[in-house]
């Protein structure tokens, strides 16, 4: 059986991280705050009867879930009504209180554009990279959580790369600081 103590300091390590991913994939703060309650909630709950797995599986799973119920969400209803991305000019570059990283207006404007940029992404290719680059995971641990081959998970990563640069190009973004 696992005890709060175990959960608070999982919760603490990696609620960040979930929140910035599910902030990014649904462009609302709100809704990745109410996704992100059910990802750990569903943790505690698989989990408090169990032996916690070592720190690394545990962030595995807690991605993995994060991107399962982001599935179930965009299959809601509501979803096919209301369009997720319609104010992406208007979305902040960051949440939670760490915005000490982003210190000018021209490192913001990038941001939004990168974001912009990101939209013309599919979903999975869009999650891979931000998996990959944001939470820094390998391309198996990539794999793992989107549930892909490690050939797959690589291809849709390039593949991604690619098209970023080619849509930056586009519009006169400098993709001179993308990690290549």
């Amino acid at each position: 059986m696992t005890n709060s103590t175990e959960f608070q300091s999982l919760y603490e390590a990696f609620r960040k991280p979930i929140f910035l991913f599910l902030r990014r994939s649904t462009s609302s703060e709100e809704i990745a705050l109410d996704l992100m309650q059910d990802v750990f909630l569903n943790f505690i709950r698989i989990f408090q009867e169990r032996q916690l797995p070592d720190e690394d599986q545990c962030r595995m799973y807690l991605f993995r879930t994060a991107r399962n119920i982001l599935i179930n969400y965009y299959k809601s209803a509501y979803n096919r009504k209301v369009s997720l991305s319609e104010n992406v000019e208007n979305m902040p570059v960051t949440s939670l209180e760490d915005t000490s990283f982003i210190d000018s207006d021209e490192q913001r404007q990038a941001m939004q554009t990168f974001n912009k940029l990101l939209l013309h992404l599919n979903d999975t290719e869009r999650q891979a990279l931000l998996l990959r680059y944001e939470h820094e995971m390998t391309i198996e641990q990539v794999a793992e959580v989107l549930e892909l081959s490690l050939t797959t998970a690589f291809r849709v990563i390039k593949k991604a790369k690619q098209q970023l640069v080619e849509e930056g190009k586009k519009i006169g973004f400098d993709p001179s600081n993308f990690n290549q």
